[in-house]
């Protein structure tokens, strides 16, 4: 019913799902650094707030597990 493309497309959702869960710091840091171009905050001193660490964590296992719910429906 799902096919090839499913699992390839759960992989990729898999695999930087994971990611984003890992490096939920360094990716939310380096989004709020690039929202300071321009400012006349240095992108050095820039750190991100807790919450939006958090909401990066939760977004990024959202689609960690929506990955895996399509590689094992491919699978299956």
């Amino acid at each position: 019913m799902y096919g090839g493309g499913s699992i390839f497309f759960g992989l990729l959702l898999l695999v930087f799902g994971s990611l984003g869960v890992r490096y939920a710091r360094p990716l939310t840091r380096f989004n709020e650094q690039m929202d300071a171009i321009g400012s006349k905050t240095p992108a050095s001193e820039v750190e991100p707030a807790e919450w939006n660490v958090a909401f990066t964590k939760i977004l990024s296992a959202f689609f960690a597990l929506l990955g895996l719910g399509l590689v094992v429906a491919g699978i299956l």
